[in-house]
């Protein structure tokens, strides 16, 4: 026991005998560093060589900024020379208006060069040329009469402008024009500022409502065109169902002619039965003869349809419309054509011997959610299909057949594969 405990004395003696040569060895060490640190001019070199490679650091950035402002001048000076080149066309009037070689591949290369040419003589100043002397009016009408002339200048060359923007109207570009105009009054006016030349603002304002109503003139030229053309497809949609429904009644009466002739048969041989089921056949065909006439004679009978396409315009939006077609799903099928991404999806679908007073009836109940209120052929509602189906019961109170969530399977099939490529590429 008492062996054990003097090994570790002896072995703790050793650590620390061991330790404290360590010690001796790190603080000579530390003293050859401070002395050889003394030597070499101290904390003085140590301070100045910190600020040495702050400065070198410092200097680096300062070299980065100048080049990057050298970049920006580059870039403010060409700046600068495109916006001199374009004041001196604006000045001018010179513009770029379509012209019919534009259309020629032939002579698109001749009118590039010849507009170039034109452009440069102008930028050059040498488009038109002044006399570098004249003599001073003295008297006050010379004086009236020089300032007339250029009031009237300055009229012709604001009147260009003007009518340029007039003519260049179109249904849809009203502010981009009226700009025009007031830039071009304003160019004139900086121009004319010596002589006094100052456009009046009136004069300015009929101007712009001139450019208003040839913009009006178009927008309603323009939504005349499409009303046009809806009712030409409305026309070739009841020529189309007329056509159906005629070829149906012929193609049930040279049915019924047959039957006819069979039933002259089968009386003769005196079967019974046989001319019972004939005969029960031909009364059938008469039937769908009569709905076709009563159809035919009803301009007002049809299929309503209530569709939507949450692909192409989304959940809140659907067409109601209706259609005289024999299959109206023929319609639909139409309206599924290439002009839409997606398909329409059917939420209801039924005859009506008024289905004329059902369309109106709906269209009335969302007339303040139309989705176009300048064109009433428009048959798209902001609405849900929910709501339509709520309208639908109080005004078509036998409505069986509703479906309220489309399928929109080419859509949902689309959204899965897009999400399935952006995966893979993550």
């Amino acid at each position: 026991m008492f062996g054990k405990k003097k090994r570790q004395i002896h072995n703790l003696m050793r650590e620390v005998a061991e330790l404290k040569q360590q010690r001796d060895h790190e603080w000579n060490r530390a003293n050859w560093f401070d002395e050889f640190f003394k030597q070499h001019g101290g904390t003085s070199v140590w301070n100045a060589e910190q600020e040495l490679e702050k400065l070198q650091d410092q200097e680096a950035q300062i070299t980065k900024n100048i080049e990057r402002l050298k970049r920006q001048t580059a870039e403010l000076r060409a700046l600068t020379d495109f916006l001199k080149a374009e004041k001196v066309t604006l000045e001018a009037g010179l513009s770029t208006p379509p012209h019919p070689a534009e259309d020629s591949i032939a002579l698109q290369s001749q009118l590039r060069t010849l507009r170039q040419e034109i452009s440069t003589k102008v930028k050059s100043s040498k488009a038109v040329f002044g006399a570098d002397h004249f003599e001073v009016p003295t008297t006050k009408a010379q004086i009236s009469k020089l300032g007339k002339d250029i009031g009237k200048l300055a009229l012709r060359a604001f009147n260009a402008e003007a009518d340029n923007a007039v003519k260049g109207a179109t249904a849809t570009n009203f502010e981009t024009s009226a700009s025009k105009i007031f830039r071009s009054a304003n160019a004139i006016e900086k121009l004319g500022a010596t002589a006094g030349v100052q456009i009046d603002p009136d004069y300015i304002e009929l101007r712009v409502r001139e450019l208003r109503l040839a913009v009006e003139h178009l927008e309603a030229k323009k939504l005349e065109r499409e009303l046009e053309r809806e009712r030409r497809q409305e026309l070739r949609e009841q020529a189309e169902a007329e056509r159906e429904l005629e070829a149906e009644r012929k193609r049930i009466e040279k049915e019924k002619l047959h039957y006819l002739n069979v039933l002259k048969t089968v009386e003769k041989l005196g079967d019974t039965a046989e001319t019972e089921k004939i005969k029960a056949e031909i009364i059938s065909l008469e039937k769908s003869i009569n709905d076709i006439e009563a159809r035919e004679a009803n301009a007002r009978a049809g299929y309503v349809y209530v569709i939507s396409n949450i692909g192409s315009f989304g959940e809140r939006m659907v067409k109601i419309g209706m259609t005289r077609r024999l299959d109206p799903m023929d319609r639909v099928k139409e309206l599924s054509d290439a002009s839409v991404p997606f398909n329409f999806d059917v939420h209801a679908l039924f005859f009506s011997e008024d289905a004329v007073g059902v369309e109106t009836a709906l269209h009335q109940q969302f007339a303040d959610r139309k989705a176009n209120l300048l064109n009433p052929r428009r048959e798209f509602f902001l609405v849900t299909p929910l709501e339509v189906k709520d309208a639908l019961l109080q005004i078509e109170g036998t409505l069986l057949e509703f479906t309220e969530y489309p399928e929109a399977d080419q859509y949902r099939q689309t959204l899965v594969m897009r999400e399935s490529d952006e995966q893979a590429e993550q």
